[in-house]
Order: structure tokens, then C-alpha cells, then sequence
């Protein structure tokens, strides 16, 4: 019966007007993961790969896996790669995303990108993983669904020396993906999402401290507000504290193992009734070419000529 009520609960938190998307602890090392104007200055080539377990200790709960890239062409463009699975109880969701954004001046210390992407997905269940009390019952024991779907995305992102700020609907399709079989019906809705960030830089001497925020929004579900404390000691150590608007404490660990390499832990206590099944959930990326947190990673920042082209500075 536990079981049972988990997987309703479950269930209903995918097909229900609620923010079904991923909540990623660690946005603020690449925001490219739901923003495809997010670019690097410093890299032709970023990276991140991530790896979320949710609610630890519940059957079924969510786990996600991701990688996210991007590639820089001749300084002003950039294509970027997403892939992503998400698994839930029977159903898994994996989708393959391209995207281009462009770079354009604002003055010498600041740059503002536009950026779009589509996504192409695969949605699927699985009911023969469930344990069936009635084994003669075919419908449940042999059923399964897939279907393909389709989405696009747009984004701005804004960077300047101290600061950034970024807005996205990485989603603008409301999918519905519905399939029957054998008398089973799955309906699985995918809602838009819109996230917006904010962040700034500061530099104390071996410290480099970095407040973000990350709103999101969707229809039919309350606001979810996150803000972090971020610090990087010594252009090596990375900690971070955060709180989200659904009781969640977030705290992160990190190490700069080679000058662009970066692996990054985040635990998650989530704090209501729940919270006595699970463990917390957690996360570990690690990322490549992510240099903006740094306290030195605009010191050979790039500015338009007159050509149209970028020409590097020492500093400023």
C-alpha cells in the first residue's frame, strides 16, 4: 500500500499543472542547462555534465542526468548542446536540444546574448517494471507507451564585469503527450517554464563571493524563489548555501581540480513530513571552460573592434 501511494503521488506531481522540470542546485556553473543564451566569455568550449538523485530512499523517485555544451565560432556566435534524461517511477523523458545564441556589444565592459533552441524528445512508460499483485492482468504486466515530441526554447542573457542577469522560457510548447494501449491512457503535460537569474561578483584579496537568485515561474503553481551564497576561496575552493522556497536548504562543496576543470557536490535536505523517507537528494557535476567565478576570469575579456570582430584586452 506505501508503494501504491507513492507512485500516485509521484504520478501526480508529472501530470498535474505543477513544475514538472528539474530543479538543478547548481544552475549558477552553467546556466546554458534551461537558458540558451547563457554564453562563457572566456572558452571557445564550456561544458558541464550533471547527475541528480531526488529524495534519496523513495522508491521511484526522480533521477537526472544531463550534459550541456557550448561551442563559440568566430566570437560573436555560439552553438550550444543539451541532452537530457529524466526517469520517474515508470516513465522516462529524454530529449536531444541545439541551439545558437548571438553576442552583442552593449559598451566595453558588458555583453547581451539572444538565443533559441529546439528540442527533440522521447517519451516513454514502462508498467511491466511495476509489481502487479494480479500477475494475469496483461495490461499492466505487458503495457508499455513511447512517443516523440517536439519544443523550442528562447533566452536572454546579459554579462557584465561584476554582474549578470538572464531570463529564458526554454519550453514555449505546451506538450501533450498522450498514448493508449491495451486500455492504459498515459497523459503527460509538459508546461512552459520561465526562469529568471540575477547575480553579482565581488573580490576580497583569495575570495571571490557571488550572490545569485533564481526565480522560476509556471501556470498554476506558486512562485519558486532560490538564493545562494557563493564563495570561491582561492580560485580552488568552492562553497555554497542556499535556500528554496519549498523548505529546501541547499549546501555545495567544490574543488577547481585544473585550471578549467571543476567537480562540484550539492546535498539538498528537504525540510516537511517527507523529509523522514528520504535522505536528501543529491547532485554532482562537473564542468569544463567555466571560468566567470573566478576572480581573475575577465582580466583577458575580448571586446568588439571595428571590424566587428573581438580584440583582446589585458584588463580593465
Amino acid at each position: 500500500m506505501n508503494k501504491l501511494i507513492i507512485l500516485i503521488t509521484l504520478f501526480c506531481s508529472v501530470t498535474l499543472v505543477a513544475q514538472n522540470r528539474i530543479n538543478y542546485s547548481q544552475y549558477m556553473h552553467n546556466q546554458g542547462v534551461f537558458n540558451p543564451a547563457y554564453f562563457e566569455i572566456n572558452n571557445q568550449l564550456v561544458a558541464t555534465t550533471y547527475l541528480r538523485k531526488q529524495w534519496v530512499g523513495i522508491q521511484g523517485a526522480p533521477s537526472t542526468k544531463s550534459l550541456v555544451a557550448g561551442f563559440t565560432v568566430k566570437d560573436k556566435h555560439n552553438i550550444n548542446l543539451n541532452i537530457y534524461q529524466d526517469d520517474i517511477t515508470i516513465y522516462s523523458d529524454l530529449s536531444l536540444g541545439l541551439g545558437y545564441n548571438y553576442r552583442i556589444l552593449i559598451n566595453k565592459n558588458s555583453l547581451l546574448s539572444l538565443g533559441l533552441k529546439g528540442d527533440f524528445g522521447f517519451f516513454n512508460s514502462d508498467y511491466s517494471s511495476l509489481e502487479a499483485q494480479d500477475l494475469d492482468d496483461n495490461i499492466l504486466i505487458k503495457n508499455t507507451s513511447s512517443q516523440k515530441y517536439i519544443n523550442f526554447g528562447a533566452g536572454l542573457f546579459y554579462q557584465s564585469t561584476i554582474f549578470f542577469t538572464g531570463i529564458s522560457a526554454p519550453y514555449l510548447v505546451n506538450n501533450s503527450l498522450i498514448q493508449s494501449k491495451n486500455g492504459l491512457v498515459d497523459k503527460n503535460f509538459e508546461f512552459n517554464h520561465i526562469y529568471f537569474t540575477m547575480g553579482g561578483k565581488f573580490d576580497l584579496n583569495n575570495l571571490s563571493f557571488t550572490p545569485t537568485t533564481l526565480v522560476k515561474m509556471v501556470s498554476g503553481s506558486p512562485l519558486q524563489v532560490e538564493v545562494n551564497a557563493n564563495f570561491l576561496i582561492k580560485e580552488k575552493v568552492w562553497l555554497s548555501g542556499g535556500y528554496r522556497s519549498n523548505n529546501a536548504i541547499i549546501l555545495s562543496v567544490g574543488y577547481v581540480i585544473l585550471e578549467n576543470i571543476k567537480l562540484v557536490y550539492s546535498y539538498d535536505f528537504v525540510n516537511f513530513t517527507s523529509a523522514n523517507y528520504s535522505s536528501g537528494s543529491h547532485e554532482i557535476s562537473i564542468g569544463y571552460g567555466l571560468s566567470f567565478y573566478k576572480n581573475k576570469s575577465f582580466n583577458k575579456r575580448r571586446y568588439f573592434n571595428k571590424s566587428g570582430n573581438y580584440k583582446k584586452h589585458k584588463s580593465f
